[in-house]
């Protein structure tokens, strides 16, 4: 199969184009560098032959162990630059279940079936993961960049019952699409410029770590490694510009596969599998946590699948999916709901396109002739059972099983139902508070207002408002994100927003259109929440406490505005962080000493910050809001705990900054937390008061 968009396959070739000569680029950058691991080999060599052959018997013995030493620090040198020969990126396996075409007939045919429709090789392996998800993989190293390797088709266990027969097949002429592309070359290339570049910049770390430790002994290796560390540097350059074209390059081989995956199968069912990936994921993820949770009491599921099956249903059900022979159907405002923008910033630093370009393309590419099958994608596995129970043990280790507990599907998904009941709002609100605060503003304004007697609760929150809520919301987002181009450092040229690229230079003209739209549409909200108000208002003058909601309005109020400012110096503390997210792990010396000192300045905010926690844990309301999460609480514990001083030497230290981590994002649930109890408890005695006047 041929691609037929000129326009995709111009793009698709200038960045063929644009990686050859970066590859080109860096073998040469490479072979220079041999050339010159050789010429020091050969020099300590030469000056060896040199002292031996001197005459000299001064010595003798100091002068052996020299010439010995100069030998094995240039033979030091030309390994590191060599020893990426002796190393094979072996894709790691062993958490995955194999399969036969004895064992899975129907799975197999299928796969051959579209292997032979798109002119791609069959698999090698068949295996199977947890996760809701499905890619192809293969042993590389350099032999590889001469012989094609054997590839390996992985699927997600959990993708089986969140996918559709039809949806499924899509997602494996996908996968099976990246077999037929001859670009796939490019990625055992990049395999092994990867390997020879881990190779040289181990001995550049290695060499930070010499000028942070100058008072140890002097050896060959350390000396080795000084070579080596700044020989890395010109490699560094390279290797940065080779993967930032391998990137370009693979999303356009994305976009390739999608179109062959359109063509063989529907493009229809991918862009529908596309669109239910994050929430399925979320799912796997929430469900597995819980699960683990579990486990220190002596609880496991006798199979986890069906209940993270469960748990996607809970969710679509909460999203308002319509289901589709019971896999919930997410439309593209749903996800965008979900993932909460319609702004895709890095998408040029990443290896797959956004998910709303990619269903853009699709929409374009008409579907096969095949008849679509809605049934579960699990229908075609005959020994379901049997890899649910494997990959159901793959998850848990218990040394005594016969002091379990097995934990059934009525009591895990009541777990979840119970969360989201403490969450969910009266069926009143139509979620409108679920993508909205009561503004402030909105309390205001209610001052001037005069109130229909005929007003009706529906009319406030309605489908249209609860719909202006949501965009607004995503709105505010995606401006936020767009003003990190006022930073002139932000390396960026171009991003896409709701399905449209735009060049960087366009950002402000972009924004100004979204902070015009926020306005106009904050303003109807605004004006809805002020007859909100007036409305519970005045159903509230007629009962015993006609007090009830102006207090209840005024606490919330209070309360969020202590929140935002706990957030404000959250954010300020969060932005001296800014430099450990950025490194990369490939700066060479000086960056090193300057990120060294970034940590010393750090460490001095430190205190600040756990202060804000030791107030969270001393407030009455905040620490049962943080005692709500175990995870928080832990995170607090260990982090106020301990000394840390984040640098180990010559780079970050990743147990500690981990440790930092963790307590950052539970000082952020605590407060992200807060705010919808908060709002919560005002929901409630709006919803409380609605219900009392009804009754009389």
């Amino acid at each position: 199969m041929q691609i037929n968009d000129s326009r995709r396959d111009r793009r698709y070739r200038q960045n063929v184009l644009r990686l050859t000569l970066s590859i080109v680029l860096f073998a040469t950058t490479y072979l220079i560098l041999l050339s010159f691991a050789l010429a020091v080999f050969a020099f300590c060599i030469f000056t060896s032959v040199v002292i031996i052959t001197s005459g000299s018997d001064n010595g003798s013995g100091q002068v052996m162990v020299g010439v010995i030493f100069i030998n094995l620090m240039g033979g030091y040198f030309l390994y590191t630059v060599l020893k990426f020969l002796f190393q094979k990126k072996k894709h790691d396996t062993s958490a995955y279940i194999l399969v036969s075409n004895r064992s899975e007939p129907q799975l197999f045919n299928l796969v051959e079936e579209i292997a032979t429709t798109i002119g791609a090789d069959f698999p090698e392996r068949i295996l199977f993961t947890l996760e809701p998800t499905a890619f192809v993989f293969y042993d590389a190293d350099f032999r590889s960049l001469i012989f094609t390797p054997k590839k390996s088709l992985c699927i997600g266990i959990s993708l089986l019952d969140s996918t559709s027969v039809t949806e499924l097949s899509s997602i494996i002429a996908h996968e099976l699409g990246h077999f037929s592309q001859k670009s796939m070359r490019f990625s055992a290339y990049f395999t092994v410029i990867n390997t020879v570049s881990s190779a040289i910049f181990e001995e550049g770390s290695k060499f930070q770590a010499n000028q942070y430790r100058r008072g140890d002994p002097v050896d060959i290796r350390k000396i080795g490694a000084v070579i080596g560390g700044i020989a890395s540097v010109p490699m560094r350059i390279v290797f940065k510009l080779v993967n930032k074209n391998f990137l370009a390059l693979s999303q356009e081989m994305e976009f390739h596969a999608d179109e062959l995956a359109a063509k063989a199968v529907a493009g229809d069912a991918l862009a529908s599998s596309l669109l239910r990936l994050d929430l399925a994921s979320i799912a796997f993820s929430n469900a597995l946590d819980h699960l683990k949770s579990q486990v220190q009491e002596n609880r496991v599921s006798e199979n986890i699948f069906p209940q993270i099956k469960l748990l996607l249903d809970l969710y679509g059900n909460e999203k308002n999916c319509e289901f589709r022979e019971g896999i919930p159907q997410v439309t593209l405002p749903i996800h965008q709901g979900i993932i909460g923008t319609k702004l895709v910033l890095d998408a040029q630093w990443q290896s797959h396109p956004s998910i709303s370009d990619r269903i853009k393309y699709l929409k374009a590419i008409p579907n096969s002739n095949l008849q679509p099958n809605d049934q579960p994608a699990s229908s075609i596995i005959i020994n379901l059972e049997k890899l649910q129970t494997i990959g159901t043990k793959r998850v848990y280790a218990i040394e005594d099983p016969t002091i379990i507990s097995p934990i059934t599907d009525a009591e895990f998904i009541s777990f979840f139902e119970k969360d989201l009941n403490e969450r969910a709002h009266d069926p009143i609100f139509n979620d409108y508070y679920m993508f909205r605060d009561p503004a402030i503003s909105g309390l205001e304004i209610s001052k001037d207002i005069t109130l229909e007697s005929n007003i009706e609760l529906a009319s406030l929150f309605s489908s249209e408002k609860v719909s202006l809520a949501i965009e607004n919301s995503i709105l505010l987002n995606d401006i936020a994100a767009l003003e990190q181009f006022q930073n002139e450092e932000y390396g960026l040229k171009t991003f896409d927003y709701n399905g449209y690229r735009y060049q960087r230079k366009n950002w402000k003209k972009l924004h100004k259109k979204l902070i015009e739209q926020h306005k106009r549409d904050n303003e109807l909200l605004n004006q809805n929440d002020a007859v909100i108000f007036f409305f519970f208002q005045r159903i509230c003058q007629e009962s015993s406490d006609p007090l009830a909601i102006e207090n209840a309005f005024n606490a919330y109020f209070i309360s969020i505005a202590e929140n935002k400012k706990m957030n404000a110096a959250f954010q300020e503390f969060i932005r001296e962080t800014d430099f450990i997210s950025a490194s990369d792990g490939l700066e060479d010396f000086d960056e090193r000493e300057e990120l060294e000192e970034k940590t010393k300045a750090f460490r001095k905010k430190i205190p600040s910050f756990k202060n804000m926690i030791e107030f969270v844990l001393g407030d009455s309301d905040y620490r049962y809001i943080a005692s709500l999460d175990q995870k928080c609480t832990q995170a607090f514990s260990h982090f106020l705990n301990r000394r840390l001083s984040y640098w180990d030497g010559f780079g970050f230290d990743h147990e500690e900054v981990s440790v930092l981590s963790a307590a950052i994002s539970a000082y952020y649930t605590t407060l992200t937390n807060a705010k919808k109890i908060f709002l919560k408890k005002l929901i409630d005695t709006l919803s409380e008061h609605y219900h009392k006047y009804n009754q009389n």
